[in-house]
């Protein structure tokens, strides 16, 4: 089941947009991003980063204006514990 962030990729989009914004497969996404690759699974699953699917369920495909616009947004500011030794 696809989430709320998550397309079908479709052969019907422009071309423009296809040439201008392509669609990176996750490690090519992770090395634009520099960042590692779970940390992309992370952030599409917790519905901060946008993607798009091949075959529902299946290979991961996200474009660099998804990454800019996942980067430049606020990030949430999480409380973390640190365990005393």
């Amino acid at each position: 089941m696809l989430t709320n962030a998550e397309t079908v990729i479709s052969q019907s989009e422009p071309a423009a947009v296809r040439f201008t914004d392509p669609w990176l497969k996750l490690k090519e996404a992770a090395a634009v991003a520099r960042c590692s690759e779970i940390t992309l699974r992370r952030a599409i699953a917790d519905g901060y980063l946008r993607c798009g699917r091949i075959n529902p369920g299946q290979r991961i495909r996200i474009r660099e204006s998804m990454i800019s616009e996942w980067l430049s947004a606020p990030r949430p500011v999480v409380e973390t514990t640190r365990r005393r030794k």
